[in-house]
């Protein structure tokens, strides 16, 4: 704790932590042939929409995303599907000091947009 009137507030921690560029997303084989992706957001917060090409593979990693400035065996993260399709792929992640991966275990349907809110938890 510093001086008297040296105070931080939670909002101004989170606004200095989440400045950086958007995260960068790299999509794997299971989404398909001709996947697509959009990102918005920083590296607490990602909004992922994914469209899947044609031949989804069912269950596996869906995207990785590249972490930065995080130490040891990796940050802790949550995945939240954004509506009833995306939760229907049972999302789910992993993290190491440099990775995100997100995984699904359930079914994925060509040519479908599905989206997840990914928050990482820990530096």
């Amino acid at each position: 704790m510093g001086p008297p009137g040296d105070s931080v507030t939670s909002q101004a921690v989170i606004a200095a932590l989440a400045v950086g560029p958007t995260p960068t997303v790299t999509r794997h084989a299971n989404a398909g042939i001709g996947s697509t992706h959009t990102v918005t957001g920083n590296r607490i917060r990602a909004l992922v929409f994914l469209t899947t090409g044609t031949s989804p593979v069912s269950g596996g990693t869906l995207f990785t995303i590249a972490l930065a400035d995080y130490t040891g065996s990796g940050p802790g993260a949550w995945v939240n599907a954004r509506d009833e399709q995306s939760a229907a792929t049972f999302p789910f992640v992993h993290t190491t000091a440099s990775l995100l991966t997100l995984r699904v275990a359930g079914e994925l349907e060509p040519g479908t947009t599905y989206t997840y809110d990914i928050l990482v938890l820990g530096f």
